[in-house]
C-alpha cells in the first residue's frame, strides 16, 4: 500500500508543476519534511529515467532547498549515460546542491567537483553546457576545474547551439580566471 501512496503523491505534485508551466506560471513549490523524506527516498531507489523526470522535475521547480538530495542527485550524475536525464540533473543539482551550499556556507565536496569534471568528458555538448553553467556558478571553486575546462573549449560553433554556448561559458570562466591587474 505505501509504494502506491508515495507515487501518487509524487505524481500529484509532478502534475501541478506541468499545470503551472502549461499555464506559463512558474512552479515554486514549497516542499515539507515530508515531501522531501518521500523524494529522497523515491529519488534514491527509482533509476529509469520514466521514473526519474518527475522528481527531476518537481526539484527543479522547488523553492524549498534541501541538501538532502545530494547522494541521490550525485549518484544520476555519476552513472546516467542518458543526455536528457543529465542535462534535468544538473539543472536540479544546481539549485540542491550549489545553491544550497552557498546557502549554508559550505564549500562543494571534492566528489562533486571530481563529478562535474567527469560530465566536461561527455559526448554531448548540451551536457558540457549545462555542466559549465554549474561551474560557473561555483564561485572561487570553479578554478579547481580550471585545466579541465580549458581543454574541452570547441573550435568551430557555427552549427550547434549548446557547443557555442559552451565556447561562451568557457571565455567567461577565462576572464574570471585571469591575473587581475592592479591599478598601473
Amino acid at each position: 500500500m505505501g509504494p502506491i501512496i508515495i507515487s501518487m503523491d509524487i505524481e500529484s505534485l509532478y502534475q501541478k508543476v506541468i499545470e503551472d508551466l502549461v499555464k506559463g506560471k512558474r512552479p515554486h513549490l514549497e516542499l515539507s519534511t515530508e515531501q522531501i523524506d518521500l523524494i529522497k527516498t523515491e529519488l534514491q531507489n527509482r533509476s529509469s529515467k520514466k521514473e526519474l523526470e518527475p522528481i527531476l522535475c518537481i526539484l527543479d521547480n522547488s523553492r524549498t532547498l534541501s541538501y538532502e538530495f545530494y547522494p541521490g542527485l550525485l549518484n544520476i550524475l555519476k552513472n546516467s549515460k542518458d543526455s536528457e536525464l543529465l542535462v534535468m540533473c544538473l539543472g536540479a543539482s544546481r539549485k540542491h546542491i550549489i545553491e544550497c551550499r552557498h546557502k549554508d556556507g559550505h564549500r562543494m565536496e571534492i566528489d562533486f567537483l571530481n563529478t562535474l569534471k567527469e560530465l566536461l568528458k561527455f559526448d554531448h555538448y548540451e551536457v558540457k553546457e549545462w555542466t559549465l553553467r554549474l561551474i560557473e556558478s561555483l564561485g572561487s571553486q570553479s578554478i579547481f576545474l580550471k585545466d579541465d575546462v580549458l581543454s574541452i573549449k570547441p573550435k568551430l560553433t557555427i552549427f550547434n547551439e549548446h557547443k557555442k554556448m559552451t565556447k561562451e561559458l568557457i571565455e567567461l570562466l577565462e576572464k574570471r580566471w585571469a591575473p587581475r591587474r592592479g591599478n598601473e
